[in-house]
């Protein structure tokens, strides 16, 4: 079984895959899990009494980032508020290497070969890159031809063995 030292997810909303990873590290009883996400109000298209509605192909209400994480699961996680570009590089430079990779931020093309390509040398060998929403451009295609590696597709998540 693959038991993780350290994931790295950027995109978080309201948590739902940070808390299942989360509980599969506490059911490992090992690993940390970082992730970096924008707050809500910079993410955020419209803001209402309700919270603040996302666009990330559906529409969601968020209060707070990672509020689905349930408190017994926090303590191997470190949220990091703020945009990825300036995070993702400067959390990679204080942790030696990654198990797993996990990008759910920003769906561009742009945006995901920015963070393919910084996570790819920190990720060790037969870590994971895990990408969602991977048919919304060719990025994650391209990107497995770039380091030539044969990627596997669950729906719209896309997995690359390194």
């Amino acid at each position: 079984m693959f038991k993780p030292d350290i994931v790295v997810e950027t995109g978080v909303a309201r948590g739902a895959s940070s808390a299942y990873i989360l509980a599969a590290l506490h059911e490992n009883r090992k690993g940390i899990l970082y992730s970096i996400d924008l707050p809500p109000h910079e993410a955020a298209y419209i803001k209402n009494e309700e919270g603040y509605i996302l666009e990330d192909g559906q529409k969601h209400y968020i209060q707070k980032i990672g509020d689905l994480v349930p408190e017994y699961l926090r303590s191997r996680w470190t949220l990091i508020i703020g945009d990825s570009k300036k995070e993702l590089p400067k959390l990679l430079s204080e942790i030696d290497s990654i198990s797993i990779f996990f990008h759910d931020s920003l769906h561009t093309y742009e945006h995901m070969m920015f963070e393919y390509t910084t996570a790819w040398p920190h990720i060790e060998k037969g870590g994971l890159l895990i990408s969602h929403d991977v048919l919304w451009n060719s990025a994650f295609l391209d990107f497995a031809k770039r380091v030539k590696r044969k990627p596997i597709f669950f729906y719209s998540l896309g997995v690359i063995r390194k």
